[in-house]
């Protein structure tokens, strides 16, 4: 049994779910560094058969409203807006939900102090906690309260996860110092079903 994981959790993405030697990656994971990681958000469910770590949505949830707290993957940055894939809606029960639409996360509601651009706040790859502002016609998102934001980012330069360190996040492998606008439970945040 893996050292890095309890079989059948729900997992964010690039958590270590065990080594290479003991897992072949399967569905919704990938190798990096001789690790397998979870490539989503997700239930961890080994095949102990295959020996094969795999990690598969839950259910799809069908709507969201506004005040919803969510938990989703940055995939695009623009300077006035963070484009957010929504992963998981809290409260709902263990179940993973995965839009079709991205959500809109404008550079005015990421924080309650001024940021001028967007990439300053977030990067490709963070995992951010975040409100629904406006669910229709397009999904809107908050992260102005400290209870929101970035709850995992990766280092730039060598993709680790960082840690947080005082007000900074550090790289555990290169030490090198990023800046997020990040929610009060960085690094400790769990999924809350």
């Amino acid at each position: 049994m893996s050292r890095y994981s309890v079989h059948n959790k729900f997992v964010l993405p690039g958590d270590p779910l065990g080594m290479a030697e003991e897992f072949l990656s399967g569905p919704g994971t990938f190798e990096s560094n001789d690790h397998i990681c979870s490539a989503g958000v997700g239930l961890f469910t080994p095949d102990s058969k295959e020996m094969t770590a795999i990690v598969s949505p839950a259910t799809p949830l069908p709507t969201l409203g506004v005040g919803d707290l969510v938990v989703g993957v940055v995939g695009n940055i623009g300077s006035a807006k963070v484009i957010v894939d929504i992963h998981f809606i809290e409260g709902r029960g263990d179940r993973a939900v995965f839009y079709r639409h991205p959500a809109i996360l404008h550079v005015s509601k990421i924080s309650k102090t001024y940021v001028r651009d967007a990439g300053a706040a977030y990067r490709l790859r963070d995992i951010v906690r975040a409100k629904v502002l406006q669910a229709a016609p397009s999904l809107e998102l908050c992260t102005s309260e400290s209870s929101l934001g970035a709850i995992k980012s990766f280092c730039m330069r060598c993709s680790a996860p960082l840690t947080l360190k005082g007000d900074k996040l550090v790289c555990p492998n290169c030490e090198r110092v990023e800046h997020r606008k990040i929610a009060e439970a960085y690094g400790q945040y769990k999924l809350v079903a």
